[in-house]
C-alpha cells in the first residue's frame, strides 16, 4: 500500500511539473480603465477601454483561446465568454490585444439575475467588477496564464430640479424649467424627458405623474433649461401641476440612478392678473 501511495504521489508530482513547466512559457498583463464605459457596444467597439498583453516564451507552434470571466461584488460571477481559437506560429512571441479583440459577447453565458438587466439596457449595472482573462489550451482547457483587473461602473445622480421650486406659485404662462444637469465621465450626450401633469384634488404628485395624461411630454437634448412652449396645453389659473425629468441616452435608456428619474416638484399657476405675484428665484 505504501508503494502504491508513493507511486501515485510521484505521478501527481510529475503531471503537476508538466503543467507548471508549460505555464512557465506564458505570462500576461491585463489593463482595464478603472471607470470604463458601461455599454457592451463600447466594450466590443472601443479599443481604448483595456488591453491584454500576452507573452509566449516557447519556440514551437501553439494554439490557444481566451476564456473571459466577469464577476461583481453584488452578484458574484455574472458572465463568462470563450473566444475563437487563435495561434502563434512560433515563439517567442508578444502580442497586445485590445478589449474588443479579447472580449466577445457572441459566445457568452450570463448569470440569470444579471441577464435581464444587461440585455434590456445594453450595459453593466452599477457595481464593482473584476475581469479575468484565462489563456487556455483549446483541447483540454489547461490554463497557460491568467491575468485579472478590477473596474467600477458608477452612474451619476439623477437631475436635480431647481425651478419652479417645489410648492411655489408661478405667474409666467410660459414658465421656465431649470435643473442641475447629469454629468457623465465619458461626456456622452444626455437627453432629458420632461413630463408636466395636472395634480387633481386629493391626489399625490406621484400618483398624478403616474396616472394623469400629460399636458406636456417631450425630450430635450443636452441642456438644463426649458421654456414651456406656446403650442403645449396652456396652464390654467389656480391649478396645481407636477413635473419630473428622466435622464436618458440616445436610445432612451436611463443613464442615472433611480432609473434616471428626478424627484417630483409641484407648482401652482397664478397669473399677475389673477393675483399671482410670486416670482421664481434659484434656491440657495
Amino acid at each position: 500500500m505504501r508503494k502504491i501511495f508513493i507511486y501515485l504521489s510521484f505521478i501527481v508530482f510529475f503531471l503537476s511539473s508538466i503543467i507548471n513547466s508549460q505555464s512557465m512559457d506564458w505570462s500576461s498583463i491585463l489593463i482595464i480603465n478603472p471607470n470604463p464605459s458601461p455599454y457592451l457596444k463600447d466594450w466590443e467597439g472601443n479599443p481604448a477601454l483595456g488591453s491584454f498583453t500576452l507573452n509566449y516564451m516557447g519556440t514551437g507552434y501553439v494554439k490557444f483561446k481566451f476564456r473571459i470571466t466577469f464577476s461583481s461584488t453584488k452578484v458574484g460571477e455574472v458572465a463568462t465568454a470563450l473566444s475563437t481559437e487563435r495561434e502563434f506560429l512560433s515563439g517567442p512571441m508578444t502580442q497586445v490585444f485590445t478589449n474588443n479583440e479579447f472580449v466577445s459577447f457572441e459566445n457568452v453565458t450570463l448569470n440569470n439575475e444579471f441577464r435581464d438587466k444587461v440585455i434590456r439596457a445594453g450595459r453593466f449595472p452599477e457595481d464593482n467588477y473584476q475581469l479575468c482573462v484565462d489563456v487556455i489550451n483549446p483541447e483540454n482547457s489547461v490554463i497557460y496564464t491568467t491575468a485579472c483587473a478590477e473596474f467600477s461602473v458608477f452612474y451619476p445622480d439623477p437631475p436635480q430640479l431647481l425651478l419652479p421650486q417645489n410648492g411655489s406659485n408661478v405667474s409666467e404662462l410660459f414658465t421656465t424649467f431649470v435643473w442641475n444637469p447629469v454629468f457623465l465621465l465619458n461626456n456622452d450626450p444626455i437627453n432629458y424627458q420632461i413630463k408636466v401633469v395636472e395634480v387633481l384634488n386629493n391626489q399625490t404628485p406621484l400618483k398624478a405623474i403616474q396616472a394623469n395624461i400629460p399636458l406636456l411630454e417631450t425630450t430635450i437634448n443636452n441642456t438644463s433649461l426649458f421654456v414651456y412652449p406656446p403650442d403645449a396645453y396652456p396652464l390654467d389659473e389656480g391649478k396645481s401641476y407636477a413635473w419630473q425629468l428622466k435622464a436618458v441616452d440616445n436610445d432612451g435608456e436611463p443613464i442615472a440612478l433611480n432609473d434616471g428619474l428626478s424627484e417630483i416638484y409641484t407648482f401652482t399657476y397664478k397669473s399677475l392678473s389673477g393675483g399671482g405675484t410670486i416670482t421664481q428665484e434659484l434656491p440657495d
